[in-house]
């Protein structure tokens, strides 16, 4: 039997030039008990494969290559290494970031005491020389974690067992919110690292970055998947909430970048309000980033004039950061 207690899970594609900085970050963890790396490269058109190859013949960490015979994108990749992985707990990674390599040891540590099935932690972002921390705080319920929770599977550890019948869909951005909150509502116990021990590096050329319609429409598959897996009558207020964090900001945004027309932002809208007419009542809408709140509250007045300035001085803080 596998005595493999984390299992740290690595899409790839185009990285040669960054692969080696995510494996380092995770072959040199303090950590002394065994894990594993599952790197799943997704048809590379660069010798990401090489350096990846390069890399297992010289490390004595247990590092798996898995390659995709098409490109599949990161949800399926993933998908994949999860069919593949032995440890009890899994964690995330993208190739072109890297954790602190105190990382699995104090998660490990929160584990042995308090039995959490979700651990999250802080992240590093970093955009260029610009570097912004966000410490992870303890929330009061279950509930407040799943309407608050990040949008990303990198800022936290997750239990093997929570991932059962759970595929994360197979779309280039947003997969992980699609899943995020069905983890949650799985878990017993969940609880939290102050320390920021993820750093997440921008790219003006990333996928989250791109202006395109189907980014926005990703988001709407992403939250029809979650409404698909999920009890949305036990967990209404918290699913809500991350519906409106989904379709009514992050859908809307990036139709917005991506000049799609007026009517078709207002269709996002007219149909996440037909299950949720009363969305702009939810208590959780306070506890939001000041800057989200407003942008809500010109979901809320209709003011897509208002929503488009804003989109512009997003764009502009992201390029000039």
């Amino acid at each position: 039997m596998d005595d493999i207690k984390y299992s740290i899970i690595i899409p790839c594609y185009n990285s040669s030039d960054t692969i080696k900085r995510a494996l380092d970050s995770v072959t040199q963890q303090t950590y002394k008990g065994r894990f594993e790396v599952l790197v799943v490269d997704d048809c590379s058109k660069d010798n990401s494969q090489d350096v990846i190859k390069d890399y297992i013949s010289k490390t004595k960490v247990c590092v798996r290559l898995i390659c995709n015979e098409v490109n599949c994108g990161p949800g399926v990749s993933r998908n994949r290494a999860i069919m593949q992985a032995r440890g009890s707990y899994f964690a995330f990674m993208d190739s072109d970031d890297y954790v602190d390599s105190s990382l699995l040891q104090k998660v490990d540590d929160k584990i042995n005491s308090t039995n959490a099935e979700i651990i999250y932690f802080g992240i590093r972002q970093i955009f260029g020389k610009k570097v912004i921390e966000t410490h992870c705080h303890p929330r009061s319920s279950k509930e407040d974690y799943m309407a608050l929770a990040t949008g990303s599977l990198c800022m936290f550890v997750s239990a093997a067992f929570l991932w059962n019948r759970i595929e994360l869909p197979p779309i280039s951005n947003s997969e992980d919110i699609a899943v995020i909150p069905i983890l949650m509502s799985r878990a017993k116990h969940i609880d939290t690292l102050e320390d920021c021990l993820y750093n997440y590096i921008y790219y003006s050329t990333s996928t989250s970055s791109k202006r395109s319609p189907m980014v926005a429409q990703n988001f709407l598959t992403s939250w029809r998947y979650t409404l698909k897996h999920i009890d949305i009558i036990k967990n209404h207020v918290a699913i809500e909430c991350h519906g409106i964090k989904t379709v009514l900001f992050g859908a809307t945004l990036n139709a917005l970048k991506a000049d799609v027309d007026n009517e078709t932002i207002r269709g996002y809208w007219d149909v996440f309000e037909k299950d949720f007419p009363n969305w702009y009542q939810n208590k959780y809408i306070a506890s939001l980033p000041t800057k989200k709140r407003f942008f809500l509250y010109c979901v809320h007045k209709n003011n897509l004039w208002a929503l488009k300035l804003y989109t512009k001085a997003h764009d502009f803080a992201l390029k000039y950061l």
